[in-house]
């Protein structure tokens, strides 16, 4: 029976074990490739996402204030705004609307 030390205090350990440990260390690092390539393409989905998501904020003119004001929330969920941030684009928005007065 193959042995190799092991930390002090826990004896031997023999070649099964040993195989054993192997083997789940190939199981962990397959499991972390598995997770690794599973959020990279979550990231890669929501990185599009939010790329379109900012591009149509973007192109709306500042003549459809209405427009910018509904796709704010979806810009502040993606972007993991705060109130205060969502609140400081919204007052933006409406300061730059061409006739603010009839908006809000």
């Amino acid at each position: 029976l193959a042995t190799s030390p092991r930390s002090p205090g826990q004896g031997p350990v023999s070649a099964g074990d040993s195989a054993s440990q192997k083997k789940i260390e190939k199981d962990m690092r397959k499991e972390l490739d598995f997770l690794q390539q599973q959020s990279a393409g979550h990231a890669t989905i929501d990185l599009l996402y939010l790329r379109n998501v900012m591009i149509k904020f973007i192109e709306v003119p500042p003549s459809d204030p209405i427009t910018k004001q509904r796709l704010l929330p979806v810009v502040a969920k993606v972007l993991q705004m705060s109130p205060e941030d969502v609140h400081l684009i919204s007052s933006s928005i409406r300061l730059h609307a061409p006739s603010a007065g009839w908006l809000w």
